[in-house]
C-alpha cells in the first residue's frame, strides 16, 4: 500500500491541510483497497513518524490507519464508525494489530 503516490498525497496534505477532490478520490480509492486486500495481506506498511504525528496516532501506526484519519479528517461520515475505527477493527480482526494497539488509534479517533 505504501507506494510513492499515496505518499506524495499524504506530503501534499500534510502541507497544505487540504486536498484535491482527485487526491481526495484517489485517497478513498486506496482506503477501500487496504480494507478489501488486508485479510490476504502477508504484512502491512508502518507509517512515518511525521505521518503519525499530524493525526494524532501512535508512532509506527500502520499505513493504512493514516490514509483512514486523512480522510476522517477531511471528509468525515455521516453515520458511526469513523473509517479509522473501521480499519483498526479490520486491521484486529486479520490479526495486523493488536487490541491495546488498537485502544490507542480509537483514542486518536475521538
Amino acid at each position: 500500500m505504501r507506494d510513492h503516490a499515496v505518499i506524495d498525497v499524504l506530503d501534499v496534505w500534510i502541507a497544505d491541510r487540504r486536498l484535491s477532490r482527485r487526491k481526495l478520490a484517489f485517497l478513498e480509492t486506496v482506503y477501500d483497497q487496504a480494507l478489501e486486500d488486508i485479510p490476504q495481506a502477508y504484512s502491512v506498511d508502518i507509517a512515518g513518524h511525521d505521518y503519525c504525528s499530524e493525526l494524532d496516532l501512535p508512532s509506527g501506526s500502520l499505513f493504512p490507519l493514516v490514509v483512514a484519519g486523512v480522510l476522517d479528517h477531511l471528509k468525515p461520515l455521516d453515520e458511526a464508525p469513523c473509517r479509522l475505527v473501521e480499519m483498526a477493527e479490520k486491521l484486529v480482526r486479520c490479526q495486523h494489530l493488536s487490541r491495546e494497539e488498537a485502544e490507542a488509534v480509537y483514542a486518536a479517533a475521538l
